[in-house]
C-alpha cells in the first residue's frame, strides 16, 4: 500500500470540521428570521438569502478542498498535494520529522479516523507542517514505519493525576481561591450598605448584593469543577517510554493523543513543580523540542506528577544524563527574590488601613482576605531563592530557576546552548552580583535566567565550561 504511485484522499470526517462554520451561520440566520416573524415584524429575506449563498459557497469550497487535498505514504516520507486552482506538492521525509502526533477524539473513533500532525524546524503552518485526517489503516502504516523496540514504561497513578488536574495544570485554580473572597466581599458589602443605606442612592438592597455574590462564588466553583474533570480525563492513561530514537508519550480518555519526539530534537528537559508540589517532593517532566514550541508546556509533558527520585531515574534512563549534578554557584542576595511581594504587601497594608477606617470592617476579616495570598507568594519566592543554582553534569548544563509561580530545573545538553549573557543593574555592580541568562537552540527564543549570582565566578565558569 505504501509504495503505490497513486494519491489517496483524507478521511471524509474532515468535512464535518470544514462545514460546521457554514452550518452555524445558516442556523443563526434561520433563528433570526423565526424570532422576527414571531414578533410580527416585517423582515426582508435578503439576510436569509445572503446566509444561504454564503453557506453554499463555503460548503462547495470545502468539498472541492477535500477532493483536491491528497496524500501518499511511502517508506521514505509523506507527500501531500493540495490546491483547487493551483496545485502544490509537499514532501516531508520521515528522517526530518522531529515530532509526530496521533490524535483521535471519541467521534473520530466512531468514524474510524485519526489526525496525524507532524512538525519540522521548517514550520510551514501555525498548527504544524502536516495535519492530515487519515483512515486508521493509513495511520497504522505511518506508525509502523516508526516502530522500534520499546524501553521501560513510565506511568502515573490516578491520585497524583487528580491532584495535578485540580491545582497544577487547572487554568481555573484562581477561581477556587477567588470564590470565598467574592462571597465574603458580598457579605461585607451588604453589611456596609445596611449601615450607610440612606447615603447611597442605589436600587439594589443589601440582601440582593449578598445573594449575587453567593451566586458568583458558586459559579466560580462550578467552573473549577468542570475544568478539573476535563483535565483529569485529558491526563488519564498517561504513560511514556523510549522507542528507538523517539520518546513516546500517550494520554487521554475521550481524546487519545500519542506523541513521538525525536531525541536529537530535544533542546532541554525540564522538571516543573509548584510550591505545593515542592513541599510534597513531587515534580513533572516536560520537553523543549525543536518543532513543537507552538505547543503549551502540558502538551510536551512526558511525566505528569511523580517523586523527584523517579523523575531523575527517568532522566538517566531516557535521556542518558550521566553523572551526578555538581552545584557550582548559588544566588547571594535574597532581597531581589522577595522585593516584589514585599512591595505589594506594603501597598496592600495602606489600602487595608483605608478600608478599615472608611467602612469600619473588622481587621480580622480584612487580613483573612488579602494577606494569605501575599504570604504564599513570599514563601514561594523564598523557596525559589533556596533552590536556584547552576550546576554541571558530565554531558549537560543544569539550571534551576523559577518562572511565574513554578520552580523549573533545566537539563540542557552542551551542544544545544547557543549563547549566554551576563547583565548587571546599578545595585548589582555595587554588590558584585549579576543575572546569568542562557539561550537554548530553538525555533523561538528560549531564555533561561538565574538572578543574583557572583559575577566573577560566573564569568570564569562560562569561559571554562561553556
Amino acid at each position: 500500500m505504501r509504495n503505490k504511485q497513486f494519491y489517496n484522499r483524507q478521511h471524509i470526517f474532515i468535512l464535518s470540521r470544514k462545514i460546521k462554520l457554514s452550518a452555524v451561520l445558516l442556523l443563526v440566520t434561520l433563528l433570526q428570521q423565526i424570532i422576527l416573524s414571531i414578533q410580527g415584524m416585517i423582515t426582508p429575506n435578503i439576510s436569509l438569502s445572503l446566509g444561504t449563498v454564503w453557506s453554499a459557497a463555503a460548503v462547495t469550497y470545502s468539498v472541492l478542498s477535500y477532493r483536491n487535498n491528497l496524500h501518499r505514504i511511502t517508506d521514505d516520507g509523506i507527500k501531500i498535494r493540495l490546491g483547487i486552482f493551483f496545485s502544490k506538492t509537499f514532501t516531508i521525509p520521515f528522517r526530518n520529522i522531529l515530532t509526530l502526533t496521533f490524535r483521535q477524539s471519541i467521534f473520530q473513533r466512531l468514524a474510524g479516523a485519526v489526525d496525524v500532525i507532524s512538525d519540522t524546524p521548517a514550520r510551514f503552518t501555525r498548527f504544524g507542517d502536516m495535519s492530515l485526517c487519515l483512515k486508521i489503516r493509513s495511520a497504522l502504516a505511518v506508525k509502523k514505519i516508526l516502530s522500534a523496540p520499546k524501553g521501560k514504561l513510565y506511568r502515573c497513578d490516578s491520585v497524583r493525576i487528580l491532584l495535578m488536574s485540580a491545582f497544577r495544570s487547572n487554568p481555573a485554580s484562581g477561581l477556587l481561591i477567588l470564590a470565598p473572597v467574592v462571597y465574603r466581599l458580598g457579605n461585607i458589602s451588604g453589611f456596609t450598605l445596611r449601615r450607610i443605606r440612606k447615603m447611597l442612592a442605589i436600587p439594589m438592597t443589601a440582601k440582593e448584593i449578598s445573594d449575587t455574590a453567593e451566586l458568583a462564588a458558586q459559579i466560580m466553583v462550578l467552573c473549577w469543577s468542570v475544568s478539573l474533570v476535563v483535565r483529569f480525563l485529558g491526563y488519564s492513561n498517561f504513560s511514556s517510554h523510549s522507542q528507538g530514537e523517539f520518546i513516546v508519550s500517550s494520554r487521554g480518555f475521550f481524546t487519545r493523543i500519542l506523541s513521538f519526539s525525536r531525541r536529537s530534537a530535544i533542546s532541554a528537559v525540564v522538571l516543573d513543580s509548584t510550591l505545593l508540589m515542592h513541599l510534597f517532593g513531587l515534580c513533572s517532566v516536560s520537553l523543549f523540542t525543536i518543532g513543537s514550541e507552538k505547543k503549551s508546556a502540558d502538551k510536551n509533558m512526558i511525566l505528569p506528577s511523580d517523586t523527584k527520585s523517579s523523575a531523575h531515574h527517568m532522566l538517566h534512563d531516557l535521556f542518558s544524563i550521566r553523572g551526578k549534578e555538581k552545584i557550582v554557584s548559588r544566588p547571594k542576595k535574597i532581597f531581589s527574590y522577595i522585593r516584589m511581594p514585599l512591595c505589594f504587601l506594603g501597598a496592600d497594608s495602606i489600602f487595608l488601613l483605608y478600608i478599615y477606617h472608611r467602612f469600619g470592617i473588622s481587621a480580622c476579616t480584612i487580613l483573612s482576605l488579602s494577606v494569605p495570598p501575599i504570604l504564599w507568594w513570599i514563601l514561594f519566592r523564598y523557596a525559589a531563592y533556596r533552590e536556584s543554582h547552576i550546576g554541571i553534569c558530565e554531558n549537560c548544563f543544569c539550571v534551576c530557576t523559577f518562572s511565574k509561580m513554578t520552580l523549573r530545573h533545566y537539563y540542557i545538553p552542551f551542544e544545544k546552548i547557543q549563547k549566554f549573557r551576563i547583565t548587571q543593574n546599578f545595585f548589582q555592580k555595587k554588590s558584585g552580583t549579576c543575572n546569568f541568562c542562557i539561550y537554548v537552540y530553538s525555533e523561538k527564543k528560549i531564555c533561561i535566567k538565574v538572578r543574583q549570582l557572583p559575577k566573577d565566578f560566573v564569568k570564569n565558569m562560562a569561559a571554562t565550561q561553556l
